[in-house]
This record gives structure tokens, C-alpha cells and sequence, in this order.
């Protein structure tokens, strides 16, 4: 319906809900991009009834509606195709909360790089690394972030058939583990002190911590523009003093070739429907990635450099 009617809908939901229970909570309003937040907040304080803590949406690509969401960014960031638009949006209600004075919790409870119901880059290394691109820059300007969704058994387009069709879920029909998953696992294996580092590539996003006598680095490296894998050295300055005691560093990648059950299962033929004994053994190849030493990798003047496909990402530990 319009605001006006979500409006109502909120007010009559909310004095019945809290009038049964004060401590209930109640959040919203869920709107896409971000949007109608501003207005739903001076709303509800006319009305009486404040949200305890709000809930947004955004993808990536919804820069392409030309949406009125709360942005903070250059405007370069707002264009097609661009792979700052959500990030730009997240920074945007942050800032927009804060000046509303709206002191509750903030709520991603729907987000991606792309809401195209079939997109089959969502199976790749561009996922994983616009979703650790995403969370390093913007996690902590929210309470809570849902990457929408995790399985491809969902129903909004209708049931999903074969194995692989560029379908929301991190997990495939049979509980294969896209990037996407394995980017949030390797996000989860990050220790709990974060250490400022940045890189000095505006296409590489580093996020590291501290774990004990343990230093993880997470690198995403995202083209500018969506563009098939390509080779690329990868150059940070390390967030240690010294360095002389480091062991050799152990690395896992996420790229389109590497750590990707779309690989191994195209390498079966790429069957829609696999056999049992085909699940079985995409399911012995697809556990959590290991780490492991690489060659090319080497630490020279308090820079680590190493090879990473581009879109990808690399978890690195010293």
C-alpha cells in the first residue's frame, strides 16, 4: 500500500501488540533501500508509537531505481554498477539515525550485491568478495545483518529446480557451500581485537585482527567493474612491529577458481540434477577450506605480497 497506509497499519499493529505486552518489541519499517525511514521515524513519535529498533533492506544494484535512500558517499558511488552503493546506504541511515536522535537497534535484515531473482555471478568470487568488502567497511553500523538468504530451497520465484541457477542462497539444493558461505566463515574466524589496517588500493578492502600471538588478514579484492577473474598482486603493509619471528604465512582463497564447488561441478559435466553418488562427492570436496603455505607469498619490508584473483578474496594468518 502507500506510506500512509503502512503508517496506520504500524499504529493499530503496535497499540495492540504493547497493549498486551509493554516489553515486546517491535521494529520496522523494512522498507527497500533504506527508504521512508526519516518519515516513519517523525511519524511514529506523533503517533506515539516508536519503533525499538528499525529494520532496512538494500542491495547493491538498487542504485539502478533511482532511489531517495539516506546515502553518504560521493555521488560517483550512487551510479550503476558501482560497487560502493550499499555501503554508501548503510553509512546513510547510520548518519541519518544519529540525527534523528533514534538510540535503538538497526536491523540489515535483508541485503546482497543483487536482488535479480537469477544472477548467476551470485555463485562466484565477486559474492564473496563484495560480502566481505561490504561487512569490513559497514559492520559496525549496524546491530544485526542478514545476508538474504541462506538456501536456494526458497519460494519466492518459484521452487528452484537444478543444482545451480544463480538463485539468493549461500547453499545450493543439496547443501553445497557457495563462496558466499565460505565468505561468511572466514569472516567468523577473525580474532575478537580488530587492528587498523587499510590498503592503499581502492579495489582491495582489508579487514585484520589479533587473536593471541595470532594475526589474521582478510583481503577482498573487487574489480571497479564487473569483469571476468584476472590475476592481480596484492601488496599490505602488515599491522605488526616486527616481523623477524613470523612463521610462513598460510593463505585460503576464495576466487572463481579456487575454494568454488561451481568448479568441481562443472568439471561432473555441470548436470542439473547430479546423481546421489555426484552429491556425495562434491559434498567430500566441499568442507571448510584448509589453510595452506604458498610459495609465491612473501613478507619484504613490512609488506606482505601474494597473487589473488580479482574478484576474490584470501585469508592470510601469521
Amino acid at each position: 500500500g502507500t506510506q500512509e497506509e503502512f503508517f496506520r497499519l504500524w499504529s493499530a499493529t503496535w497499540r495492540a501488540v504493547k497493549s498486551v505486552d509493554s516489553d515486546f518489541r517491535l521494529g520496522g519499517p523494512s522498507t527497500a533501500r533504506a527508504e521512508w525511514i526519516p518519515e516513519f521515524l517523525d511519524w511514529t513519535r506523533r503517533d506515539g508509537t516508536p519503533p525499538d529498533y528499525i529494520v532496512a533492506h538494500v542491495y547493491n544494484n538498487d542504485s539502478e531505481s533511482e532511489p531517495l535512500s539516506p546515502f553518504d558517499g560521493p555521488a560517483s558511488h550512487r551510479v550503476k554498477d558501482s560497487p560502493h552503493f550499499a555501503s554508501g546506504v548503510i553509512r546513510g541511515l547510520k548518519k541519518t539515525l544519529e540525527e534523528k536522535d533514534f538510540v535503538g537497534e538497526i536491523h540489515w535484515n535483508e541485503w546482497g550485491r543483487s536482488w535479480f531473482p537469477h544472477d548467476l555471478r551470485r555463485e562466484g568470487g565477486l559474492e564473496a568478495a563484495f560480502i566481505v568488502k561490504t561487512m569490513a567497511e559497514v559492520s559496525q553500523c549496524g546491530d544485526r545483518f542478514a545476508y538474504w538468504c541462506l538456501s536456494d530451497i526458497y519460494d519466492q520465484i518459484g521452487f528452484q529446480s537444478a543444482e545451480f541457477q544463480g538463485h539468493y542462497g549461500m547453499l545450493s539444493l543439496h547443501g553445497l557451500r557457495k563462496p558466499a558461505w565460505l565468505a561468511h566463515q572466514l569472516l567468523c574466524r577473525l580474532g575478537s581485537r580488530q587492528v587498523a589496517l587499510k590498503s592503499n588500493d581502492a579495489t582491495v578492502t582489508v579487514l585484520a585482527a589479533r587473536d593471541g600471538d595470532r594475526t589474521q588478514v582478510l583481503i577482498a579484492a573487487v574489480p571497479e567493474l564487473v569483469a571476468t577473474a584476472s590475476p592481480d598482486t596484492i601488496r599490505i603493509e602488515l599491522p605488526m612491529p616486527k616481523l623477524s619471528g613470523i612463521k610462513k604465512p598460510t593463505v585460503i582463497r576464495v576466487t572463481q577458481d579456487e575454494n568454488n564447488v561451481i568448479q568441481d561441478w562443472t568439471a561432473l559435466g555441470a548436470p542439473a540434477y547430479p546423481t546421489p553418488q555426484q552429491i556425495r562427492e562434491l559434498h567430500q570436496i566441499n568442507g571448510a577450506p584448509q589453510m595452506v603455505a604458498d610459495g609465491d607469498m612473501e613478507i619484504r619490508n613490512e609488506t606482505l605480497y601474494f597473487s589473488l584473483a580479482r574478484p576474490g578474496i584470501a585469508f592470510v594468518e601469521l
